[in-house]
């Protein structure tokens, strides 16, 4: 993850959220940490949030303004768009407006600039680090392919020959980015269970090359690739040693 990476992410995380659990977000805090520019810039916004949050703990309601309003309007009946109250509440709107836009403008940007390999990494780690269950337990190539088509996730994955003499444990669906995403579960002597994610590669952009990307996520090692249309990650809690010769 890049610093630019980071900011994408820290951009909708809040200063307390419950979201720093998650892998991509706890990275790019690290990341913060350790870059002196990166961590002034998270600073600057952390500020700007509270500044935000105090103005509105700060609009006061004046005590007795039901009373006063009724009181002026008996006195002189100006047109509605003229009376303080009415304009105070049209600032108040102008500014609710004018911050929802920002935001919404903030979020858009964060939401589709996050669609990138190491988000859905982090996300895919995050998965089986939080809840791993399979949807189907069988060892039979052909009934889990068969069950992944039937749910719409990609079944025609290919793997490398290492990964392909290891027996199967099962399968099951996730989703990512309106796609879904086909989650295969193998059994390797060595390193234990290893989980396969395949998901069609216009969903992630840009897509890793054909070569395994070897990258180490929340306590987990990683490896990325692409091919045929489909991106590929496997996660394993084993080494990059022991996980590079299957492919």
């Amino acid at each position: 993850m890049n610093a630019t990476q980071a900011k994408q992410v820290l951009l909708t995380c809040r200063p307390a959220g419950a979201e720093r659990a998650e892998p991509e977000v706890s990275a790019a805090l690290d990341l913060a940490r350790q870059d002196a520019a990166l961590g002034e810039w998270l600073r600057r916004h952390q500020r700007f949030q509270e500044t935000v949050q105090r103005s509105f703990r700060g609009l006061p309601v004046p005590a007795g303004l039901a009373a006063d309003i009724i009181a002026r309007s008996r006195i002189v009946r100006l047109p509605w768009w003229r009376k303080p109250q009415a304009v105070a509440a049209a600032a108040v709107i102008f500014l609710l407006l004018g911050l929802g836009a920002y935001w919404g403008s903030v979020w858009h940007r964060a939401v589709h600039a996050r669609d990138d390999l190491s988000t859905f990494r982090s996300r895919m780690v995050g998965n089986v680090v939080r809840q791993y269950t399979m949807d189907i337990v069988t060892n039979d190539a052909t009934v889990v392919r068969g069950f992944l088509l039937e749910r719409q996730a990609p079944a025609d994955y290919e793997l490398p020959e290492g990964l392909n003499r290891l027996p199967l444990l099962g399968a099951g669906v996730l989703s990512w980015a309106q796609e879904r995403v086909s989650m295969v579960c193998l059994q390797s002597p060595e390193q234990g269970t290893l989980i396969l994610f395949v998901v069609n590669q216009a969903a992630l952009q840009p897509a890793p090359g054909p070569s395994p990307e070897f990258q180490q996520v929340g306590g987990r090692m990683t490896a990325s690739w692409s091919r045929n249309g489909k991106v590929y990650v496997i996660t394993t809690t084993g080494s990059r040693e022991s996980l590079q010769p299957l492919f």
